[in-house]
């Protein structure tokens, strides 16, 4: 039994799947805000030093080194400062949009193989999470 799976069609499909997303006006927007985002060179580099510091949070926590009150108040009052700016919420928001496209795809994806056939908005609901239950 050969277990050769035709790939053309399966491309073309996401081919075509990927060319409906590229047209949502969300994407439009999600693109409009990392782009914005990565132009600034500020705030870029702000984002990726807030970043790498709560990495080296994570790590000392993980080795079970304490992290005092002012590490803490810092890594805060840096990210709060980060977050107040339009243009880094906006690039998170976005972030998360992305990943919210990426997931509900691979749910779908990953449910069709399971039920072997196209499943339905409720094959999400009855105790398994699912693109629309809220949880992410």
């Amino acid at each position: 039994m050969s277990t050769k799976i035709e790939k053309d069609p399966i491309i073309k499909m996401t081919e075509k799947l990927c060319e409906t997303i590229l047209e949502q006006p969300e994407f439009k927007e999600i693109k409009e805000s990392i782009t914005a985002f990565t132009n600034d060179h500020t705030a870029s580099s702000e984002y990726q030093e807030v970043f790498n510091e709560q990495v080296r949070l994570q790590q000392k926590q993980q080795q079970g080194l304490p992290i005092s009150e002012e590490e803490t108040e810092t890594f805060q009052n840096r990210y709060h400062e980060l977050i107040g700016k339009p243009v880094v919420k906006n690039f998170i928001d976005a972030q998360q949009a992305m990943h919210k496209i990426e997931q509900t795809v691979t749910q779908y994806v990953n449910k069709t193989f399971e039920l072997e056939r196209v499943p339905k908005e409720e094959d999400f609901e009855a105790g398994s999470c699912g693109p629309s239950c809220g949880c992410h």
